[in-house]
């Protein structure tokens, strides 16, 4: 069964301002003075904001993506302290839209709307 990887990324953070790094797999949005969220392994040429465009939470952004080092489609998220690739990441929850469960994202983990998922390839 092969999987559909051209759905739409929406922003899940409120009122920040956008600021374009990678016009081909990476968007980065500047949400206070020193906290950053980036979204990586887009589609090509997807990036649906301009730079310094307001973003509010379920706008799209793009088009998730397996561009990159990455085997197989998937959107990876990291916050960070600042706009430097090399800055250290910071850890954040998420909440479930449906429940409303909070839980701590890890590498490998899959993740809907509604939470957690099995990973497939397990």
């Amino acid at each position: 069964m092969q999987r559909r990887w051209d759905r739409k990324l929406r922003t899940i953070v409120e009122h920040c301002q956008h600021t374009l790094v990678s016009e081909t797999i990476s968007s980065l949005y500047n949400l206070q003075h020193d906290i950053y969220v980036e979204y990586v392994h887009l589609q090509p040429r997807t990036i649906c904001v301009h730079k310094g465009q307001r973003i509010h939470r379920g706008d799209i952004v793009g088009y998730s993506g397996a561009s990159g080092f990455t085997p197989e489609p998937h959107v990876h998220m990291q916050v960070t302290v600042s706009a430097d690739k090399s800055a250290p990441t910071i850890p954040f929850v998420l909440r479930s839209r449906r429940c409303q469960d909070v839980y701590m994202p890890y590498a490998g983990l899959h993740v809907s709307v509604d939470g957690p998922v099995q990973n497939s390839t397990e």
